[in-house]
């Protein structure tokens, strides 16, 4: 468990003389750790100042105007 911790970490790590870590070097991309993502996703939330609650509650209505939709769309078909 603690080689496969370090190789992450070795693998993570900015290295100065070139100015990338291994892991851009082969894929070309930066790695981004579950907890910057985590923070990023927090910042965002944050930042555009959202509420999950009234989010899941506007979800909510947007499904029960589908189902309604689709039972509509049902009822015509059978004419």
């Amino acid at each position: 468990m603690k080689l496969d911790e370090a190789l992450w970490a070795y693998q993570t790590t900015y290295k100065s003389p070139i100015g990338l870590t291994p892991f851009q070097m082969v894929y070309e991309k930066s790695c981004h750790l579950p907890v910057e993502l985590e923070h990023k996703t927090f910042w965002a939330l944050k930042f555009l100042n959202f509420d999950q609650n009234q989010a899941g509650e506007q979800i909510k209505v947007q499904l029960q105007e589908l189902e309604e939709l689709r039972g509509q769309a049902y009822e015509s078909s059978e004419l």
